[in-house]
């Protein structure tokens, strides 16, 4: 009881919404009523609006109203669900995403936009969800499943429709043997009745009579058995031109009486030129001007043009010259007419084809630039990182030089102290000797240590040679020096007035402890010629003895 009592219950406003919905499907007008006050007091809140704007279409749509002025709301909605797609599957259910992709297909498709109404038809098959399916057949377990099943089976339906008038005969077949699916597993009877008709009707024209006749006699049998009259007419028609293109004009005649009896005006112009064209060929006359004069007073333009034809004729025959040049004017008149629509109708349709084309181009062009943006902001982020890393990294290594470099200068000045205690002691000491050795070899240890740790001589152990030609770091590099042995460059100069750069530099490199073969590959030498350097500032030290590079290395230790 806890649970039920925190669970979430619907607004009043989502049960009305719901409720245009269902009643837009099976009653519209009622749907309608409810739709009447705009904006609807209940409905607040920009979700429910922009909602009910949607079944507003819906609704007249369901009404056979024109809704080819709501192009830009239904372009509205799609922006607005799209970026907000929780809405409709909370208020209208699992069908509910596809709708303003249905109807903007619907709006396309009647402002004949083919292209246009095709992939937005498509686009409201990808958002629907899709049931479970048990061995290759979808299972209906309740009235969602089912409402949505109806939803597939009538995209299907309106994906054929759009396909035949682009005379894509058999893409269309495919189509609406889809629709026929979905309406077959729903049993909606009134729905299996059109598809069956429809797919006789794509089969005609595909030239497969047989075909077209087994669908045919489908959909009768059942308009016949759910007295559906209006359907049975229609159909019964349609066989009859079946068998009419087949030349058998005695079973025309038998279906095509029944058809004549109630006339759906919808069917006025294809029942009577059927009916006109069999009564012809059995040399009905009366019958045959019946025909055309209802096709003159009820037909469509193509029916009228065809009935002012054929009376032009028949009144030739008759030798009524007036009548016939009266209704061959009227026939050149529509003829004309019917060509400059068809030019008109085939002008729009590559203009859709090419502003469709267009469209994709400029989709796909968006979405390259999408991509590309995507990966350029994931490529900054990349290197912003990268550069944080080495950031941190280098301050890391900052701080530990720091920190050893401020370790060896502790113990430096220990070492300090350490020596003039023992200075002081030296008196009553006994080892002084051995321990002032030992705090010697500590002191140069340290000092060797700061040498190396600094900038300079790192550099310099990395890339030996990036000291040539370059007069800062040897300056930095004697800086190091002095710092860890204070005074040494002076006493160098004062004991070697005469000293060359190179001798200097070796001087400093020995001071810091670094090996012979580094020394001379630091100064662009041979270790023969480093040898050879030391060697002479041996001799001019000690001119009296012998030259010898291994004297120089003690004396600048000791220095």
């Amino acid at each position: 009881m806890l649970l039920a009592a925190c669970g979430r219950r619907a607004t009043d406003a989502e049960r009305l919404l719901a409720r245009i919905d269902s009643l837009a499907d099976v009653n519209p007008d009622s749907a309608d009523m409810l739709l009447k006050p705009t904006p609807i007091p209940s409905l607040k809140g920009r979700e429910n609006e922009e909602v009910c704007k949607l079944l507003r279409i819906k609704t007249d749509d369901k009404l056979y109203r024109p809704v080819t002025h709501y192009r830009d709301t239904i372009l509205q909605l799609i922006d607005y669900f799209e970026h907000h797609p929780k809405v409709l599957p909370s208020l209208l259910g699992s069908t509910g995403p596809a709708l303003p992709y249905l109807y903007a297909g619907r709006i396309f498709a009647d402002l004949g936009d083919a292209p246009q109404a095709l992939d937005y038809y498509q686009r409201a098959l990808d958002v629907m969800p899709d049931i479970q399916i048990e061995n290759g057949e979808w299972k209906i377990e309740n009235e969602e499943t089912r409402r949505l099943a109806k939803q597939r089976g009538l995209l299907n339906s309106f994906i054929g429709e759009t396909l035949y008038y682009q005379c894509l005969y058999q893409e269309a077949l495919n189509s609406k043997q889809s629709a026929l699916y979905y309406s077959t597993l729903i049993q909606d009877t009134l729905s299996i009745i059109f598809n069956l008709r429809d797919i006789g009707e794509q089969y005609k024209f595909l030239s497969k009579n047989d075909s077209s006749l087994l669908y045919y006699n489908k959909a009768l049998a059942m308009a016949q058995k759910s007295k559906n009259t209006n359907m049975f007419n229609d159909v019964s028609g349609q066989i009859a031109c079946v068998y009419m293109l087949a030349g058998n004009y005695d079973l025309a005649f038998h279906f095509i009486e029944p058809s004549l009896k109630d006339i759906d005006f919808a069917n006025i112009t294809s029942t009577y030129s059927i009916a006109s064209e069999i009564y012809k060929h059995r040399g009905i006359l009366d019958s045959v001007m019946i025909c055309y004069k209802k096709l003159i007073q009820y037909g469509n333009i193509d029916g009228r043009a065809l009935a002012h034809k054929e009376l032009s004729e028949l009144s030739m025959r008759n030798g009524d010259i007036r009548s016939a040049s009266n209704h061959f004017r009227q026939y050149k008149l529509l003829d004309d007419s019917i060509r400059k629509m068809d030019n008109a109708e085939t002008v729009a349709r590559m203009h859709a084809a090419y502003n469709y084309q267009k469209h994709v181009k400029e989709a796909q062009r968006l979405k390259e630039a999408n991509t590309l943006r995507g990966w350029l902001i994931c490529l900054g982020i990349l290197v912003l990182l990268v550069l944080l890393f080495l950031l941190l990294w280098v301050r890391a290594q900052a701080r530990e030089r720091k920190l050893r470099l401020q370790e060896l200068h502790r113990i430096h000045e220990e070492l300090q102290a350490k020596y003039a205690l023992l200075t002081e002691d030296k008196a009553n000491d006994h080892s002084y000797a051995s321990r002032l050795a030992e705090l010697e070899k500590e002191k140069i240890w340290v000092s060797t240590r700061r040498i190396q740790e600094s900038d300079v001589f790192k550099k310099l152990l990395q890339d030996p040679t990036c000291a040539v030609s370059n007069q800062e770091i040897w300056d930095e590099v004697e800086q190091v020096v002095n710092e860890a042995y204070p005074g040494f460059s002076d006493r160098l100069r004062l004991l070697l007035p005469r000293i060359s750069a190179k001798e200097k530099q070796v001087s400093l490199l020995l001071k810091a402890q670094l090996t012979h073969q580094l020394i001379a590959e630091i100064i662009c030498e041979t270790q023969n010629g480093e040898s050879n350097i030391r060697r002479r500032l041996s001799k001019k030290l000690f001119p009296s003895e012998t030259p010898s590079s291994s004297k120089f290395d003690d004396f600048i230790g000791s220095l």
